[in-house]
């Protein structure tokens, strides 16, 4: 019985340990124009189902445009306005994205990977260029 607990024990331990590092992470960054300035460049890598909130604050009416390079790969982005639930365009398989914004608040732009890449834990690097006009 001892034996069996302690096999027992052992691959929960082993798959718990496995899930773990499979857990996906979001890490939230807070984009900053330059004084003078309207847009800014951001470079970083991602990796496997890991995601990335970019934070910045706009006002109703303003533009808002993204681009995301490298294309065409697997990287993925969403935009979200301030206190929605989903995304205001699926911009999950386009390269850019222009729109003028329909509130003022904090806008998220969540970038990952298509599962394809994430679930090879893959790594990829990206730059994100965001104007607000």
């Amino acid at each position: 019985m001892k034996w069996t607990s302690l096999v027992l024990f052992n691959a929960f331990a082993l798959f718990t340990t496995l899930s773990q590092a499979q857990t996906p992470a979001t890490r939230s960054e807070e984009i900053k124009f330059a004084p003078g300035t309207s847009s800014t460049t951001v470079t970083a890598t991602i990796k496997g189902y890991d995601t990335v909130d970019y934070t910045l604050e706009a006002k109703e009416g303003q533009e808002m445009t993204i681009k995301l390079e490298p294309m065409p790969s697997s990287l993925v982005f969403t935009v979200s306005a301030p206190g929605a639930s989903e995304a205001m365009d699926n911009a999950s398989m386009v390269t850019d994205f222009s729109r003028r914004l329909p509130a003022s608040g904090k806008y998220v732009i969540r970038v990952g990977l298509m599962r394809n890449d994430a679930r090879r834990n893959i790594a990829k690097k990206y730059s994100l260029a965001v104007t607000i006009k």
